[in-house]
């Protein structure tokens, strides 16, 4: 775990609305990712600036246990042109706190460590978290980032 300032950036990409205190997450975030892989969203997405996918928690109605959007989708240089069915944020410049998950994608290691965060005494600032994913195809040993927008 460690600090780290970061600046401003956008994300072009599709989003569902969730929660995690009914268990809709469990469901409803594979169902996006599903989705993504499926209909190879990340091909359809302007202006691109990277492969790396980001699933980012945003527009909290509380904290952790309220409704949430995720939005799965890339990094791009920008919001001009966002496709119909996408939506496009700009993830503010701010002081993240990141945590590592590492696994096998198979194993739930991001929400294990999902699990981890929600635990610690961390000032949040419930603007937007996300986990950025750089798939080399290697399925056996990910590193998962996971930035926590701070106070």
């Amino acid at each position: 775990m460690y600090q780290e300032q970061i600046e401003s950036f956008n994300l072009i990409g599709i989003t569902v609305r969730t929660n995690n205190s009914s268990g809709a997450a469990a469901k409803d975030i594979p169902a996006l990712w599903q989705r993504f892989l499926a209909e190879r969203i990340s091909d359809k997405i302007p202006h691109k600036i990277s492969e790396a996918l980001y699933c980012v928690y945003t527009g909290y109605e509380s904290d952790y246990t309220g409704d949430y959007t995720t939005l799965l989708g890339c990094k791009v240089s920008s919001l001009a042109d966002t496709p119909e069915g996408m939506q496009g944020i700009k993830i503010a410049a701010g002081n993240y706190t990141c945590f590592e998950a590492k696994g096998k994608m198979e194993d739930s290691f991001v929400f294990q460590k999902w699990t981890e965060i929600w635990q610690a005494d961390l000032e949040r600032a419930y603007t937007a978290d996300f986990e950025v994913y750089e798939l080399n195809g290697n399925k056996e040993s990910l590193v998962v980032p996971i930035f926590i927008a701070l106070q």
